[in-house]
């Protein structure tokens, strides 16, 4: 192989790794972008999530507190009529 020759493979394998090297630093911005736009996007939905769990908090709230009615109203339904029961016939 003569010298010149060598020389012309080693320029264009010198310029494949260049460009190999370019696409690579080119396809690496394209994921940084993404990268980018994907982190936004989650502390959007971080934050969204965050208030809708505020909201549950309360709403767990509020079912405790109606569980709690549906519980205790019979009882307190049931204790009245008992002692309305008792004054009418002991003091009727």
């Amino acid at each position: 192989m003569s010298k010149n020759s060598w020389n012309d493979l080693q320029d264009s394998r010198l310029a494949a790794i260049e460009e190999s090297c370019k696409e690579t630093s080119e396809r690496l911005a394209s994921i940084d972008k993404t990268l980018s736009v994907n982190t936004e996007l989650l502390d959007i939905h971080i934050k969204r999530t965050n208030l809708l769990e505020e909201q549950m908090s309360e709403v767990k709230a509020h079912v405790i507190k109606a569980e709690f009615l549906t519980k205790a109203l019979p009882w307190a339904i049931g204790i009245v009529s008992a002692l309305t029961a008792l004054y009418w016939r002991f003091y009727s």
